[in-house]
C-alpha cells in the first residue's frame, strides 16, 4: 500500500537512521510515523501473514473477536450492541453505516486497548464524537470540518480514523483525518486491515 501520507521522508530517514526519538517528533508526525510503521508492517492483506484471513465472512457480520484474537489479546471487547444502538449512527449522523462497522459492533459494541484507550468506538461515543466534531466552535474558527467523514477511532494525538462521506454515502476505505491540515489520506481498504496493522504495530 502507497500512501500520500508518506510525504516528509526525511523524517523517516532521521526516525530509522539517526535515531530520533518519539518525544522529539510533533505529535501530528507521530500519527505520521504510526502510519508509517503500519505499511511497512504488511497491514494489507497476505497469504502469509499465518493468519486465517476467512475468519471473517465475508459480509463481515461475524468472528471479529476470534480475527482480532489471532494475532493480539491486548484489547477487550464489549457486550454486542442490539439493532436499536447501531441504528442511532444513521439516525443521529444522516448516513448508512458500512456493513463491515455495522458487524463489528453487532458482535462487540466497541473495542478498547487493556489501558482504557478505544480501537473502535461504541456506538454511543461513535454518536456522541462525530456530533462533537461536526459542532465545535473551535474546529468552525479555524476552518476545520468533519462533515465528510464518520468517524470511528483516533490516533490519540487529535487525528481520526474514520469512512469518508461523499454526497452522503460511505465511501469504502479507512482515511486519516488530520487535526491540523485538514487533510483526508486513505490509509488501508478496509476496517479489518486497519485493525490488524494498528494492532500489530
Amino acid at each position: 500500500m502507497c500512501s500520500p501520507y508518506l510525504s516528509d521522508p526525511k523524517l523517516i530517514a532521521n526516525v530509522l537512521k539517526e535515531g530520533t526519538t518519539l518525544s522529539s517528533i510533533k505529535m501530528s508526525n507521530l500519527t505520521f510515523l504510526l502510519l508509517f510503521i503500519l505499511i511497512v508492517s504488511g497491514c494489507v492483506e497476505s497469504n502469509n501473514d499465518g493468519i486465517n484471513d476467512n475468519a471473517i465472512k465475508k459480509d463481515g457480520s461475524s468472528m471479529w473477536k476470534d480475527y482480532i484474537n489471532t494475532f493480539t489479546q491486548e484489547y477487550t471487547f464489549n457486550p454486542p450492541a442490539n439493532e436499536n444502538e447501531v441504528a442511532q449512527i444513521s439516525e443521529k449522523l444522516g448516513v448508512v453505516c458500512p456493513d463491515e462497522l455495522i458487524g463489528l459492533l453487532l458482535e462487540t459494541n466497541g473495542i478498547d486497548h487493556e489501558f482504557g484507550y478505544p480501537l473502535i468506538y461504541s456506538t454511543l461515543q461513535i454518536v456522541d464524537r462525530n456530533i462533537e466534531e461536526r459542532t465545535s466552535e473551535d474546529n468552525k474558527e479555524i476552518g476545520l470540518s468533519y462533515d465528510d467523514m464518520l468517524l470511528f477511532s483516533d490516533a490519540g494525538n487529535g487525528d481520526y480514523f474514520g469512512y469518508i462521506i461523499k454526497n452522503g454515502v460511505v465511501q469504502e476505505g479507512i482515511y486519516v483525518g488530520d487535526h491540523e491540515e485538514g487533510s483526508r489520506t486513505k490509509v488501508v481498504s478496509s476496517l479489518r486491515e486497519f485493525i490488524k496493522g494498528w494492532t500489530t504495530i
